[in-house]
């Protein structure tokens, strides 16, 4: 038994659908900048303000319509794990762990769900988005091409950094379970009255909670340098802009057409460090739905076989 695919059931199709909005996202950010410095040279031409509120309209639809789609897509596939994750406790007779199905019910279905939304979907749209976005501001701003190489430089360190954000993610989930189900054995003990005196797990419990404690914040600590790479790629960039703008005497109006496309590269690449964290978190989660449905398919066997 194994879980669902993101895309099966017809949620293939919302992929083309998002993969058309980031496309549209890049071309209306790169229209953006270009009617923006045409502006900015001939204030007298408010056509070209209208068709710059007309781009702002078309970029905010395009990206409200990924958002939106992304969730849809998400909740069809939650949906199904949920459904699949339920048959089986309803086959898996005689189980004696509760937490054997509340960590992937509640804790890794909400993984996954981030998974779904902001996972390999939105790492797609992103990717896509900035390539368009940077390939237009190397074409159209050849003197300027130097400040694209912060983003190539941010995104090999993601690479780099990815294992490591893996290894304690998977850490910190494995803690997790444990903690939890740790707690439900305990409710029962105490429920029963059988716990000897003085024997509440306490020192278990806070050794616990102390070791879930230092790997989220080591989770923490990894996905703040990403993320502060990601927002240094940009800023990086914008100082080159200035450095050769200055040297080379460029107009204003392209320099602050450039930047402008910088900007909106900038926050395509943020949204690539969160959704490689939510692919690392999802991919675990779903190693571990997928040991639980294997593990109830062995027992449904077994017991069929006996």
């Amino acid at each position: 038994m194994m879980k669902p695919g993101l895309l099966a059931g017809g949620r293939g199709v919302w992929l083309v659908a998002l993969v058309l909005s980031a496309i549209s996202q890049a071309a209306a950010a790169a229209a953006f900048a270009e009617f923006f410095g045409l502006a900015l040279q001939d204030s007298d031409t408010p056509r070209l303000i209208e068709l710059l509120g007309l781009i702002a309209a078309l970029l905010a639809a395009a990206s409200f319509a990924e958002r939106l789609v992304g969730e849809i897509v998400a909740q069809s596939y939650i949906h199904s794990v949920r459904l699949e994750l339920f048959e089986a406790l309803i086959a898996h007779k005689g189980t004696t762990s509760e937490a054997q199905w509340l960590n992937p019910l509640v804790n890794d279905l909400g993984a996954l769900r981030n998974w779904a939304a902001r996972g390999p979907v939105r790492l797609l749209t992103s990717a896509i988005a900035l390539i368009v976005a940077i390939a237009f501001f190397v074409v159209r701003y050849p003197q300027l091409a130097w400040a694209a190489l912060p983003f190539p430089v941010c995104v090999g360190l993601i690479w780099f950094a990815a294992p490591r954000l893996r290894e304690t993610i998977r850490q910190q989930r494995r803690t997790r379970g444990g903690l939890t189900r740790f707690i439900v054995r305990r409710a029962r003990v105490e429920a029963s009255g059988l716990n000897k005196k003085n024997r509440h797990g306490r020192i278990s419990m806070t050794d616990r909670s102390k070791q879930l404690g230092q790997l989220t914040v080591a989770r923490a600590r990894i996905f703040a340098l990403l993320e502060g790479a990601a927002t240094a790629a940009p800023a990086s960039a914008l100082i080159i802009v200035a450095l050769v703008s200055i040297g080379q005497g460029m107009d204003s109006s392209m320099t602050v057409a450039a930047i402008t496309l910088l900007g909106f590269a900038g926050a395509r690449q943020i949204e690539i460090v969160r959704a490689v964290h939510a692919s690392i978190g999802g991919n675990v989660a779903h190693r571990r739905i997928e040991h639980v449905l294997s593990n109830a398919q062995k027992a449904r066997d077994f017991s069929n076989a006996g």
